[in-house]
């Protein structure tokens, strides 16, 4: 009897989560939609305002000169029409009535373009097909950047521009490369990413859409508005690979860094929280939460300012509480609603902000062990705070830790306020004003310029992708305003294999 109820259950559940699918499936195809609707809405605002004012004074024309028999058509004492040559008469009042409802009209639409032009950095992190009158590419929220026309005074960005120096990290979906582009001299961080894994994981997650392989180049477009985020600098791609060209992070990571210094006095930690808060509240700002925190994702700068990268698992359009129950992130590091696969919102970032100051400040994981039992930990144990004597620190890290989202600082209270951050002055840390106290370390990145190493490119030996797959990529290369005087980006190549040179063994 109990095995049948169990199967029963079992069944049961397995159902509801089919239908919880299709919910989700529903409302991300509606918001999708939306999204869409907003750009084609900002591209009609830019390029008919005009011709729509026209028009709609055209319409209450005809509709007089249909409905009124004392119409002179012979005389016109407002504006001409290209629909109705003639011209019409009206009385004093219906004039005075016609030009109000203009003005209302013009005032009504002057809102909404307002409106659309304060929002415009949400749509851009939104859209999932770019139109093509729609900037996309931003420098401040209300001023658009185009790329340059004249591709006469400028090269076209290709792979061969760069030259590769060494490996800096692998992940999921590819690698990272260290190298230096031809023209500018500029030593870069090239992220080589594998268009098959990525179509291959969305497929497996039962999406497939633009915005949800490609948030990371959508956010590096936007970086450039925060000091705080590693900036972009260009985003290419060829049959098979997509290249995301980036600053490069002279100081390494947080977590190469805390190994080489043993201790952090707590002034010096809390310099790094407050930037780490400028770029977290930045993204928060903009419907992106960060969804893989930790401390090997925060680079520092040769000045030793802080920088948050690795937005490949950004979740992009999120103002308040989403939908999304994806459990995505790193164990240890992941929020207890994550790990239940509960609706959760940015809060979850600030659960990782708070095991990345632990860290830092005790030298510790506050949930050890491996990838299961820190699953277990987090939610069901709290952490110890056994030599830390300072009530307001242990106070500020409770409070980011607490396992109910609702209750946790971030989501409930604002986190600057808090009495750790007392000595901090906001607005010299936006600013940069306030110098580093972060004390210099060997550069991590140290390396022969002069040493080359080959790319190999041995998905070029593979099937093609698929045509309908390969427009997911369509339009997403970009160049940052900054690099747009020197180079102009390129549609999709193919990929180069003469640079294999018997090196495709090294490909996995």
């Amino acid at each position: 009897m109990g095995s049948k109820r169990r199967k029963k259950a079992k069944i049961f559940k397995k159902s509801k989560g089919k239908q919880a699918a299709k919910r989700e499936a529903r409302r991300n195809a509606l918001v999708e939609g939306m999204q869409r609707g907003w750009d084609t809405l900002a591209g009609f605002m830019k390029r008919n305002r005009d011709q729509f004012l026209k028009s709609c004074n055209r319409c209450q024309r005809l509709w007089q000169a249909r409905h009124r028999r004392n119409v002179d058509i012979a005389k016109d004492p407002g504006e001409g029409c290209s629909h109705w040559p003639g011209q019409i008469k009206l009385p004093e009042k219906e004039m005075t009535r016609k030009k109000a409802r203009k003005t209302n009209i013009e005032r009504h639409w002057d809102r909404l373009a307002g409106f659309l032009k304060k929002k415009k950095n949400q749509i851009v992190t939104a859209v999932s097909r770019r139109q093509p009158d729609i900037p996309t590419v931003q420098k401040t929220p209300d001023e658009s950047i185009t790329m340059p026309t004249n591709h006469h005074s400028t090269i076209p960005l290709t792979v061969e521009t760069f030259t590769f120096h060494s490996l800096l990290g692998t992940g999921g979906f590819g690698k990272v490369m260290l190298a230096t582009d031809a023209i500018r001299k500029e030593r870069v961080a090239v992220k080589i990413i594998k268009k098959r894994e990525l179509i291959k994981a969305s497929k497996t997650r039962g999406k497939l859409k633009n915005e949800d392989i490609l948030s990371e180049c959508r956010v590096l477009q936007l970086a450039h508005e925060c000091k705080f985020l590693t900036h972009g600098n260009a985003v290419l791609h060829t049959t098979s690979y997509l290249y995301c060209v980036m600053e490069l992070g002279g100081g390494g990571d947080l977590f190469r860094f805390m190994k080489e210094n043993v201790t952090l006095n707590l002034p010096t930690i809390k310099f790094i929280a407050a930037e780490l808060v400028c770029g977290m509240q930045f993204m928060h700002s903009r419907g992106i939460i960060h969804r893989d925190l930790k401390l090997m994702n925060v680079l520092l700068t040769t000045d030793r300012h802080v920088k948050i990268t690795d937005f490949g698992l950004a979740l992009l359009n999120a103002y308040g509480e989403t939908k999304s129950r994806t459990l995505v992130g790193t164990p240890g590091y992941m929020a207890p609603e994550i790990i239940t696969r509960r609706s959760y919102s940015a809060a979850g970032d600030w659960f990782a902000f708070g095991v990345m100051l632990y860290k830092l400040i005790l030298q510790k994981h506050p949930f050890p062990g491996n990838a299961a039992v820190k699953r277990r930990k987090i939610l069901q144990e709290e952490p110890t705070y056994s030599g830390l004597t300072d009530p307001v620190t242990k106070d500020f890290l409770s409070k980011l830790l607490c396992k109910y989202r609702s209750a946790r600082l971030g989501e409930k209270g604002k986190v600057r306020e808090h009495r750790f951050f007392y000595s901090v002055i906001w607005e010299n840390i936006e600013t940069g004003k306030t110098a580093s106290p972060v004390k210099p370390h060997r550069c991590s990145n140290d390396t022969d310029e002069k040493q080359q190493i080959p790319v190999s490119y041995s998905e070029a030996f593979k099937e093609p992708i698929p045509a309908t797959d390969q427009s997911l990529f369509e339009d997403i290369q970009f160049v940052c305003p900054k690099w747009g005087e020197t180079y102009h980006n390129v549609p999709m190549e193919p990929d180069t294999i003469s640079s294999v040179d018997g090196n495709l063994h090294n490909q996995k």
